[in-house]
């Protein structure tokens, strides 16, 4: 007994001279308390990581759900923009659809008013094809109306200047004279107005006959002999420029298979298709080759022939030419003076 109060009074007096030592004593282990590290006290670093790694993961997904929103947003306007432009051009097409179909009808009525004529008598019309040609394809019924109309016209302008007809052409040169006599002005009016009216303005003078051909001696105005003394001045070609330089061509291929000289030996006839301003003096039967059917779809027009000088043409068939396939004469014959020499 001694002993243990001996030894609880040592125990008390090492516990309150260290109370520590008690708390340290295994044997009074079971009596220690838990002591708090600063690593218990606050966050690890791999701690803070993860929540620093959560945040920018949610960031993320925030950024990502805002891009896929503004995505959606804008191919949903690019989609309604597409439409309406889709909308538009549809309209568009429509539209012109619309405007070919008025305007093909416009000019089928137009190409109809102009190909159509109704005839007076029993109110049908004919029409002529929209490729017609009336230099080469056979004449329709429009076609020979206005021919009519326009023989009608030129057929009294004759008349009303030289008189009944027919009329007689003087061709002046330094091998002698050649007169013409003209068909019927009821048979060719239109080719005798224009060689006429050529001769009234002065442009056969100082022209010449330049070729000599088997079957032709033709004529034509390339070089001009201005010293001519009845040749177009040159105040006068400067006044008249249009008309000398720019004489035209026949309308039509005027053609009569009745006249009894047509395209025979020393007949006139008017060169090219359409023919004018050349002529050419036949030398021998051309109904074959400037007949219908000869040279080109439309016969030449055959519209006077020689009445006095066939002797001069026949000197001019015996002079030189240059053996091209043209057979130019190397002299050209000039023309001193050509007119109409029975006018009223």
């Amino acid at each position: 007994v001694k002993m243990l109060k001996s030894n609880v009074r040592r125990r008390k007096d090492g516990l309150l001279s260290s109370p520590n030592s008690l708390l340290s004593s295994p044997s009074n282990k079971s009596f220690s308390f838990p002591t708090l590290n600063a690593a218990s006290r606050s966050p690890s670093t791999s701690d803070r990581n993860t929540m620093s790694n959560k945040w920018c993961m949610l960031i993320q997904f925030i950024a990502i759900v805002l891009l896929l929103s503004a995505v959606i947003y804008y191919r949903s306007a690019s989609l309604q923009s597409s439409t309406s432009l889709q909308t538009v051009y549809r309209d568009y097409e429509s539209q012109q659809t619309k405007w070919n179909v008025e305007t093909k009808r416009l000019q089928s009525e137009i190409e109809s008013l102009t190909t159509n004529q109704v005839s007076p008598q029993n109110g049908q019309s004919s029409s002529s094809s929209k490729s017609h040609n009336k230099d080469k394809d056979d004449w329709n019924d429009v076609d020979e109306q206005w021919i009519r109309d326009l023989q009608r016209n030129d057929r009294r302008f004759l008349q009303l200047q030289y008189g009944s007809g027919p009329l007689h052409i003087l061709i002046e040169t330094a091998m002698g004279e050649i007169e013409l006599e003209t068909a019927a002005l009821r048979s060719m009016p239109h080719s005798i107005r224009y060689f006429v009216s050529l001769i009234e303005s002065g442009f056969w003078n100082g022209c010449h006959f330049f070729r000599n051909a088997d079957h032709v001696i033709q004529a034509n105005c390339h070089q001009r002999n201005e010293d001519n003394a009845f040749a177009i001045t040159q105040q006068d070609e400067q006044h008249h420029a249009e008309r000398l330089k720019e004489t035209g061509e026949i309308v039509f291929q005027e053609y009569d298979d009745t006249l009894p000289w047509l395209h025979q030996k020393y007949s006139i006839g008017i060169a090219g298709r359409p023919g004018g301003p050349d002529f050419y003096v036949n030398l021998v039967d051309n109904k074959r080759n400037h007949g219908p059917g000869g040279q080109g779809p439309k016969p030449d027009p055959c519209f006077a022939h020689i009445v006095r000088g066939q002797h001069v043409i026949d000197e001019i068939h015996r002079m030189e030419h240059d053996g091209s396939s043209m057979k130019v004469l190397k002299e050209w014959v000039e023309f001193k003076k050509v007119s109409v020499i029975n006018k009223q």
